[in-house]
């Protein structure tokens, strides 16, 4: 236990913006523009399930709350 994580958050979409969020470590989150990614880097420094979600509310909001970071 202890890592830096970095995940890779990929927007595919052409038309709206979206977000990721992981529970307990980056609450505030990212937002991303279509057609851009980014990065998001965190020290994993607590044992535990983590939600992953989007941030912003879009029209596909519903389905992109599932993402779940296992940390041991």
């Amino acid at each position: 236990m202890g890592e830096e994580v970095k995940i890779t958050f990929i927007n595919e979409d052409t038309v709206e913006p979206h977000g990721f969020a992981v529970a307990g470590y980056d609450d505030a989150g990212v937002t991303v523009l279509p057609g851009r990614s980014t990065t998001v880097t965190f020290f994993a420094g607590s044992a535990g399930d983590f939600k992953i979600y989007c941030n912003v509310i879009c029209a596909v909001h519903e389905f992109m709350q599932s993402g779940l970071l296992v940390v041991t």
